[in-house]
């Protein structure tokens, strides 16, 4: 029978790992949701602006809680 205890080491270890790679990601989402708002040329403060902005964040956020 196997054994189903990990040492902890490489459970930090694996865990560390992905948080990196999953802040790395949301980084590089991030830079491109402020890429794609530039592209828009609204106003911070314009409606559209802020629309775009909620929606874009909602999309990283159910993208990064599925990875």
């Amino acid at each position: 029978m196997q054994s189903l205890i990990v040492p902890l080491d490489s459970t930090n270890e694996r865990h560390s790992q992905r948080s990196t790679t999953l802040l790395s990601q949301l980084e590089t989402l991030e830079a491109q949701r402020d890429h794609i708002l530039l592209d828009l040329k609204l106003g911070k403060q314009a409606a559209g602006y802020k629309v775009a902005l909620k929606a874009l964040n909602r999309f990283i956020a159910e993208l990064t809680t599925r990875a």
